[in-house]
C-alpha cells in the first residue's frame, strides 16, 4: 500500500508545484488571479473496517481554487487602461462568444471599438448623439470620432438663459446726458449715452462666434427728471432775456445772494428788494436797472435750480439702469422691451423680476453690415440673466460672464470616470458622454472556467452573470489610466515552492523505504 500512498503524495506535490510555478510565471500578468491547490485524503471502502482500523491510501487533488483578491493598482499613460477596484469582471465579446476578464488594458481599433490585445470587444451601454446613456442590453462599445455639432447660444434649456452676467454697477455714477440710439451702429453712440460697456462671445447655429456687447446707462429717477424739466423750462424763459440785456443779467447775478437767502418761492416784496439791491450794487454805467419781468424770470430759474439740486441728492428707490446690446458692432433694437431695465433696492440687490433681458438678434442685418451673407438661423434669440448682479459704491466690474453656446469640436481624447462613463474631450473645450462600461458579477467566481488569455467563461457552478454599472450593488469602481497588477505574492510563492519540494522528497523517501522492505521480504528464503 505504501507504494500507492507515496505515489499519490508525489502526484499531489507535483500538482502543488505546478500551481505555484504557474503563479510565479504570471506574477507580472495584468489582472491575473493566483491559484491554490486543494487536497483531500483517500480511504478505501471496507465492509468491516472503521475507526482506528482504517488506514488511508494517499491523497488526491480536489480542486485548484483561484484567489479573487484585489491586486495593486498602478498608474499608466493610457486613458483606456482601466482597473477594477472591487469585485466584478469586464464583459468581453468575440464574435458573439461572451467571456469575462479582469485585465483592463484596452485601446481602440480602426473602427472605434474598445478592444483588448486579443481583439475582443469590451461591452457596455452606448450614448445617443446628445450624450444620454440608456442602460439596456450591453453592446460592443463603439466610440464615435465624429465632430461635435455646434450649439447656438440659448439653444439649450427651456428658459433660453443663454448668457449669464454677474456685474457690479457703480451706485455713484451719474446718469448720462444723451440717450442710446438703437437705430445707429454702436460706434455712432457717443460715450455720453451710456456709462459702461463690457462684452462676451456668443455663437450662432453654425458655431460662428459673434461679439455681444452690453451698454449700460444709469436712469435718472422720475422726480429728478421732472425737476430737470422744470429747470430747463425756467432757463428757456430767462436765458433769451439775459442774452438781450447783459447789464440786467449782471445785476441779477449780483443779487443772487439775496435769492439764495430766501425760500424757493419768492414773493413780490422780496423780489423788489432783491432788484433794488441789485440796482444799488451795479453802477449806472453798466446799463439800465433790472426790470421786474426779467427779475421774475431769473427768480423762477434760481428756484428751479434749487429744486433740482435738492432732488438729485435724495435717495431714490428703485435705482435703475438701462441695458442696450450690440452684436459685432451692430446695435440690437431692444429698446421696446420692458425687461431691459434693471432695478436695484437700497441695499444694492437686484429687485425680483428685473434680472432677465430677452434679446433677439437679426443675424441677417448683422452680417449685411459687414458685407457678408448670413447662413445661420435667424433671429438668434436668448436671454441675458443678470440675477446675481449688484449696485454697490465701487467701480463697475464684470465679475463673471458665461454663455451656453459653442462652436464645433473634434475629438481629442477620452476619459473614464469611476462609474465607467466614457467621455469624449473635444477641441472646443466641451465633453460629451460616449458610452458606459458594463461589469458582470458572479455569486461563485470560483465556478468560472479559466480559458487562458486572462479570460473566464460562465458555468453552472458560477451562476449566471449579474450585469450592471460600476459602483452599483456589489460591483467595484473603475479608475482610468491605471491597471490592476497580478495578486501573486512572489515571496510567499517562493516559500511554498520550498515546502512543496520538501513534500516531494518526503514522498519519494516513502517509496524508497517501501522498496527496501520489499527487497528484504523477497530475499527471505
Amino acid at each position: 500500500m505504501a507504494f500507492q500512498q507515496g505515489l499519490s503524495g508525489l502526484n499531489a506535490a507535483a500538482k502543488a508545484l505546478d500551481v505555484t510555478s504557474n503563479n510565479v510565471a504570471n506574477s507580472a500578468t495584468v489582472g491575473f488571479k493566483s491559484g491554490q491547490a486543494h487536497f483531500a485524503d483517500v480511504y478505501a471502502n471496507s465492509l468491516n473496517g472503521s475507526g482506528s482500523s482504517q488506514t488511508g491510501i494517499g491523497t488526491t487533488t480536489t480542486s485548484v481554487q483561484q484567489q479573487f483578491t484585489q491586486g495593486n493598482i498602478t498608474s499608466t499613460n493610457n486613458s483606456l487602461d482601466i482597473s477594477i477596484n472591487g469585485s466584478g469582471f469586464y464583459r468581453m465579446n468575440t464574435n458573439g462568444t461572451i467571456t469575462y476578464s479582469r485585465t483592463g488594458q484596452f485601446h481602440l481599433d480602426k473602427s472605434g471599438y474598445v478592444i483588448d490585445d486579443q481583439q475582443r470587444r469590451l461591452t457596455g451601454y452606448l450614448a445617443d448623439s446628445q450624450g444620454v446613456i440608456t442602460q439596456a442590453a450591453p453592446q460592443d462599445l463603439l466610440l464615435s470620432s465624429a465632430n461635435q455639432a455646434p450649439a447656438a447660444t440659448g439653444a439649450s434649456g427651456a428658459t433660453k438663459e443663454g448668457v449669464t452676467a454677474n456685474l457690479n454697477f457703480d451706485s455713484r455714477a451719474e446718469a448720462p446726458t444723451g440717450t442710446f440710439d438703437t437705430t445707429k451702429t454702436a460706434s455712432d453712440n457717443k460715450t455720453d449715452t451710456y456709462n459702461y460697456s463690457t462684452a462676451t462671445t456668443i455663437y450662432d447655429s453654425l458655431g460662428n462666434p459673434h461679439t455681444l456687447t452690453f451698454y449700460v446707462a444709469k436712469v435718472s429717477p422720475p422726480a429728478v427728471v421732472a425737476a430737470q424739466t422744470a429747470y430747463n423750462s425756467a432757463a428757456a424763459a430767462y436765458d433769451p432775456l439775459a442774452a438781450a440785456n447783459s447789464a440786467q443779467a449782471t445785476a441779477l447775478t449780483v443779487a443772487q445772494a439775496g435769492f439764495d437767502a430766501v425760500p424757493q418761492t419768492v414773493t413780490a416784496a422780496q423780489l423788489a428788494t432783491a432788484i433794488a439791491a441789485a440796482n444799488t450794487a451795479v453802477p449806472a454805467t453798466v446799463g439800465p436797472p433790472a426790470t421786474p419781468a426779467m427779475g421774475t424770470a431769473f427768480a423762477a430759474k434760481v428756484a428751479a435750480q434749487k429744486a433740482l439740486a435738492a432732488e438729485e441728492v435724495k435717495p431714490h428707490t428703485p435705482s435703475q439702469w438701462k441695458v442696450y446690446t450690440s452684436v459685432d458692432g451692430t446695435a440690437v433694437d431692444n429698446s421696446g422691451m420692458a425687461a431691459n431695465t434693471l432695478s436695484f433696492d437700497t441695499a444694492g440687490n437686484l429687485l425680483a423680476g428685473s434680472g432677465d433681458l430677452p434679446v433677439s438678434v437679426d443675424l441677417n442685418k448683422v452680417m449685411a453690415a459687414q458685407g457678408q451673407t448670413n447662413s445661420a438661423g435667424s433671429p438668434l434669440a436668448f436671454n441675458i440673466d443678470f440675477g446675481d448682479s449688484t449696485q454697490f459704491g465701487s467701480a463697475f466690474s464684470p465679475n463673471s460672464m458665461t454663455q451656453d453656446g459653442y462652436t464645433s469640436g473634434r475629438l481629442t481624447g477620452v476619459s473614464v470616470d469611476e462609474n465607467g462613463v466614457i467621455s469624449g474631450n473635444y477641441s472646443n473645450g466641451k465633453t460629451r458622454n460616449l458610452g458606459q462600461v458594463a461589469l458582470a458579477g458572479f455569486t461563485n467566481p470560483n465556478g468560472l472556467t479559466s480559458l487562458g488569455g486572462n479570460q473566464w467563461a460562465e458555468t453552472d457552478a458560477s451562476g449566471s452573470a449579474l450585469v450592471g454599472t460600476p459602483n452599483s450593488g456589489a460591483l467595484g469602481v473603475l479608475k482610468s489610466s491605471t491597471i490592476e497588477e497580478s495578486n501573486v505574492d512572489l515571496t510567499a510563492e517562493l516559500v511554498n515552492m520550498i515546502t512543496e519540494q520538501r513534500n516531494y522528497q518526503a514522498n519519494a523517501q516513502s517509496i524508497k523505504t517501501q522498496d527496501s522492505i520489499m527487497q528484504t521480504l523477497v530475499s527471505l528464503r
